[in-house]
């Protein structure tokens, strides 16, 4: 095995090149669960129910590493941001987004211990709260939380140059940081 260090990005290139399968990729089961593991840099992490899977890399640890399955298949990977199309993928491989979620995207921080901070990415033209929950844009300027009639929205104020400086989760004000 190669002691190189391999790229975050090289890595989900090669995730979505062989459709997050071998050579590069293995799952061994284990007794707290199956583990992921990539032969070039050594991540491995434990699956997250049969959707997501995480690395214990320094290149993975702001985001989940995720997969989309579809017929039990690995179709799509995603970390952040960062969206690979496998081979066995179908669907559309580019996609329209509003000129202004551009500048909503981008870490949020908040003063207080229990809120902490959250980042917004956006992937595939659609938003994402910490990378794996959906942002669904409703007709009064807010986005719900996964659902758009679920009782959490979030709405980006203070719109300087067309950033957003401020996020507005259900009440509780972040605000945006230059961190990425």
């Amino acid at each position: 095995m190669s002691n190189h260090s391999l790229s975050r990005r090289a890595f989900l290139q090669t995730v979505g090149a062989a459709a997050a399968a071998a050579p590069f990729l293995s799952i061994r089961a284990r007794a707290a669960g199956p583990v992921l593991r990539h032969a070039s840099i050594g991540a491995s992490g434990q699956a997250l129910g049969d959707l997501l899977s995480f690395a214990k890399h320094p290149a993975f640890d702001r985001y989940v590493l995720g997969f989309v399955r579809e017929n039990r298949q690995v179709t799509e990977a995603y970390h952040g941001a960062d969206w690979y199309a496998g081979s066995r993928y179908n669907g559309p491989r580019s996609f329209e987004t509003p000129k202004e979620w551009e500048g909503l995207a981008g870490h949020y921080f908040n003063d207080s211990p229990w809120y902490g901070d959250t980042r917004v990415v956006l992937r595939r033209g659609q938003l994402f709260l910490d990378g794996t929950v959906p942002l669904v844009a409703r007709g009064d300027g807010k986005f719900g939380v996964g659902d758009p009639e679920g009782p959490d929205w979030i709405e980006f104020e203070t719109i300087v140059n067309g950033r957003a400086m401020q996020l507005n989760y259900s009440g509780i004000i972040f605000r945006r940081m230059s961190t990425p």
